[in-house]
């Protein structure tokens, strides 16, 4: 019977290691900045309207916020201006902190901090606006509680206009005291990758090498949405991750990390008492995109200065024909210069540098998206399924079925006993 019992448990053990794949559920949230408007004074005279700019965060834990930032400004002297940009973070849980801080960006003085939030505080003037972070959230940040399971959003108080929230450094009360008060209009929303009829998407891992260096990273591309008009444009989605941290010199393998895609390592290579070898690498990653397909996207180039993810606009041709595939895919480069020293009691010499060395990478990240014409008549286009090509993510019927193989064994087991 104990025997039994061990075979009984090493299922249930087995079937519990299934429920994370199972219960996994990543989310694409989207956040779009509307308009920005001013409501006190913020630039000084003969200045001129404001040059707005502004970051919005997004951070699961609390403590940590993943982080993009407007182009400064989003256009010049403008009191009120439609941005209608949308910036879209991928998520693992379900609630989250959102963040978005407005700033005023001026030439001759340091730029200036707007208040957007309902929160008691204000803006200030000449100050570096810096990004949001878990300790500086104060009275002049939009802070909101969001639930991208239901959709909720709590926190900073909020009006509603058609489908975009408005926050405002007016809802603490400061109507009659100049804060630096703006209001930011903005609406938030979220879709489960789980759940939804979005693409799949696609992982792939690189190792860029020539005859004397390599560097491991990869990347993550999926397009939002899997099928588009003619004339309509989605979002494709590369994310760029640190992967094996190693690198490979003259042959032989060294453990290094790479904090950030143009970020600077040094590698010890041999290190005796009276003698050591080391070689610094920097590193600068990029990509070019290309378009098969009647369809062409909003950038050429997509160029890394952190780990993360970055996004291009893919647009369906006006003459795309019904079910056609519009193939959009990332060649990534990877640029890296290296000094390779010996330090022999205490005398530096360079043995050997390369210089903006371009390592060439393996196969290409891509995402499909299919145009469907109204108008069409007859069979429905067939559906695109992209594999993530990592297995990091468990398909669910594959899942289904071997759950099905388990239970079903643990009865036979139970059965003979």
């Amino acid at each position: 019977m104990s025997n039994i019992h061990g075979r009984v448990l090493t299922i249930c053990i087995l079937l519990s290691l299934l429920v994370p794949v199972l219960a996994q559920a990543d989310y694409i949230v989207s956040i779009k900045i509307h308009r920005i408007v001013k409501i006190d004074e913020i630039e000084g005279f003969g200045q001129g309207g404001a040059d707005w700019f502004y970051y919005v965060g997004v951070s699961e834990d609390g403590q940590t916020f993943d982080v993009q930032k407007s182009p400064v400004p989003v256009a010049q002297d403008k009191d009120d201006v439609v941005v209608d940009a949308i910036h879209r973070f991928r998520v693992k849980h379900g609630n989250m902190v959102v963040a978005i801080r407005l700033g005023e960006h001026d030439i001759t003085t340091p730029d200036d901090l707007a208040d957007i939030s309902s929160r008691q505080g204000g803006g200030y003037d000449d100050v570096y606006v810096s990004p949001p972070n878990a300790d500086d959230l104060g009275g002049h940040t939009y802070v909101g509680y969001y639930n991208a399971e239901t959709g909720s959003l709590t926190g900073d108080a909020t009006t509603t206009d058609g489908e975009y929230y408005s926050t405002s450094g007016d809802y603490d009360g400061s109507t009659d005291v100049d804060e630096n008060d703006a209001a930011v209009y903005f609406s938030i929303s979220s879709t489960s990758l789980e759940s939804s009829s979005f693409a799949r998407e696609r992982s792939v891992t690189y190792t860029m090498t020539d005859h004397t260096i390599s560097a491991n990273f990869a990347t993550v591309c999926f397009a939002l949405s899997n099928a588009i008009k003619p004339g309509e444009s989605e979002v494709v989605t590369f994310d760029m991750v640190p992967s094996v941290s190693s690198v490979g010199l003259l042959g032989k393998g060294f453990m290094a990390t790479f904090n950030t895609p143009i970020g600077h390592t040094s590698v010890s290579i041999y290190n005796t008492p009276v003698s050591s070898s080391s070689a610094d690498i920097t590193g600068n990653l990029s990509g070019k995109i290309n378009v098969s397909g009647s369809g062409y996207v909003d950038t050429n180039v997509l160029e890394w200065t952190d780990w993360g993810t970055m996004s291009v606009n893919v647009t369906a041709s006006s003459y795309a024909k019904n079910c056609e595939i519009i193939r959009v895919s990332l060649a990534p480069k990877y640029k890296v210069s290296m000094n390779v020293t010996s330090d022999v009691l205490g005398k530096k010499n360079t043995i050997s540098s390369v210089k903006d060395k371009v390592l060439s990478g393996s196969a290409e990240c891509y995402a499909d998206v299919q145009v469907v014409r109204p108008s069409a008549q007859g069979t429905p286009c067939p559906k695109i399924v992209q594999e993530d090509e990592s297995g990091a993510r468990g398909d669910p019927i594959s899942t289904a079925v071997i759950v099905i193989g388990l239970l079903i064994l643990a009865y036979l087991l139970i059965k003979n006993r």
